[in-house]
C-alpha cells in the first residue's frame, strides 16, 4: 500500500495511525449552524476529519412520496 502525505504533514498508508473521518451524513438538516455544532462535537471525539452528506429531496425522492410521512426514531 502506498503512503500519502496529506497538505497538512499528516501521513496515511500503512504503519501510520488511522484516519478517522466523522459521519455528519445529513443529520445537519440543511442547517449551517447545526452542521458548525456537529463539527466541534467530531473535534471533541478527536475524528481527523468530517465527511458530509446534502441531498436534494425532489430529486432522490420520488414524486408520489413527497407528502408520505414516515415514522422515525425522531417523530413523524
Amino acid at each position: 500500500m502506498k503512503t500519502i502525505t496529506l497538505n497538512t504533514g499528516r501521513k496515511i498508508g500503512k504503519g501510520q495511525p488511522s484516519y478517522i473521518i466523522a459521519e455528519i451524513g445529513i443529520n445537519h438538516n440543511g442547517s449551517l449552524e447545526l452542521a458548525k455544532k456537529l463539527i466541534d462535537e467530531a473535534v471533541l471525539a478527536k475524528a481527523d476529519a468530517v465527511k458530509f452528506q446534502k441531498r436534494t429531496p425532489e430529486i432522490c425522492v420520488p414524486r408520489d412520496q413527497w407528502h408520505v410521512l414516515r415514522d422515525t426514531p425522531w417523530g413523524a
